[in-house]
């Protein structure tokens, strides 16, 4: 579904990502993982043609992303990125609506007011329907967001794909797993899914692949069982960590540390020399 060939992205000196390989079939969840300035957001928005590549191209269901027509391009997949702001003080039914743009009733039909309030309900924000969007809380915000991107690749029967920039970041426990639950649901249904995750306990949960890069670099690809070893985990994000089976369910359950002996260092001499 989609397909990243030596993908690279530099501005001026600066490599943010370094000719990336990689693909999303449909029907599974991938999660892109990394420390901060790893390059994330940056393949996410390559991945989803809200960026051109410096190098290397995106096929989005066999076809060049670039060349797709802005309308084709909305109704084949949908992007959450990590901060939905809103210019008016639209309810958040509408903002929800905004999803159906790209469709034949371009949100005006009976069909389309119902997908939307099916999707507000998956996300449990149907209670905030009439709401003024900017009114709502961070959470609350994302939740709409996420009823908007559902919305608007909900027909089934065709190739979809839905990228999720820190989709959990302002959620509570209950709503990360929500989110995640329903990222799964729609994996099901056939949707290629790739989400930016820092919590690699809920990427190990619910991702069938995890990939993770460090300075714009893919690292590791693969299962969470295969990728998520400690090693690795030291050596991308200075973290000591241990990797044991999950007590209760059939991923690894990572358990961290702290940070490695070298990151620790560092902040010694910093402070020594302060």
């Amino acid at each position: 579904m989609i397909e990243a060939i030596g993908v690279s992205r530099r501005i001026g000196s600066k490599v943010l990502l370094e000719r990336v390989d990689l693909q999303v079939e449909a029907g599974t969840v991938l999660a892109l993982v990394g420390p901060n300035g790893a390059g994330k957001s940056t393949l996410l928005k390559i991945l989803s043609g809200e960026l051109e590549p410096s190098s290397g191209q995106v096929l989005l269901a066999g076809e060049p992303i670039g060349s797709l027509a802005p309308r084709r391009r909305a109704r084949l997949r949908a992007v959450l990125p990590q901060d939905s702001s809103v210019a008016f003080p639209l309810s958040a039914y509408d903002v929800v609506l905004l999803g159906r743009t790209p469709h034949e009733g371009a949100g005006e039909t009976l069909r389309d007011r119902t997908i939307a309030r099916l999707a507000m309900s998956l996300t449990d924000t149907l209670a905030l329907a009439e709401r003024s969007f900017p009114t709502l809380s961070g959470g609350e915000r994302q939740r709409v967001q996420t009823a908007r991107v559902i919305a608007q690749i909900w027909e089934n029967g065709e190739p979809r794909a839905l990228f999720l920039d820190e989709p959990t970041s302002s959620l509570d426990v209950a709503h990360q797993h929500a989110t995640l639950e329903q990222a799964r649901r729609m994996a099901g249904e056939g949707c290629a899914v790739v989400c930016v995750l820092h919590d690699l306990n809920l990427a190990a949960q619910y991702a069938d692949r995890v990939a993770v890069l460090s300075r714009g670099v893919l690292r590791a690809d693969g299962p969470p069982s295969r990728v998520l070893e400690p090693s690795l985990l030291e050596e991308v994000f200075d973290v000591r960590a241990l990797v044991v089976p999950h007590p209760e369910l059939t991923c690894p359950l990572v358990v961290p540390i702290g940070p490695t002996t070298r990151r620790t260092a560092t902040a010694c001499v910093i402070d020594g020399g302060l």
